[in-house]
């Protein structure tokens, strides 16, 4: 699972059971969650390892290996 915080929202992406990557929010101070929902709607994302992420001059990053 991959933390990091941008514009004022933290992201959660996690690598699921089925093998797909996938992203979650949450904003402000609320303990409620954003659904999980899939990073790539078009063709599943699927990392062979956790992903990391990150924020950098107002651009959020993803890493992950294929």
């Amino acid at each position: 699972m991959a933390l990091t915080k941008h514009d004022n929202t933290l992201w959660i992406f996690m690598r699921g059971t089925d093998g797909h990557l996938y992203a979650a929010t949450n904003r402000g101070t609320s303990s409620t969650r954003s659904a999980l929902h899939h990073v790539s709607q078009q063709k599943a994302i699927r990392p062979i390892d956790e992903p990391a992420a990150t924020s950098h001059s107002n651009k959020l990053y993803v890493m992950y290996r294929r």
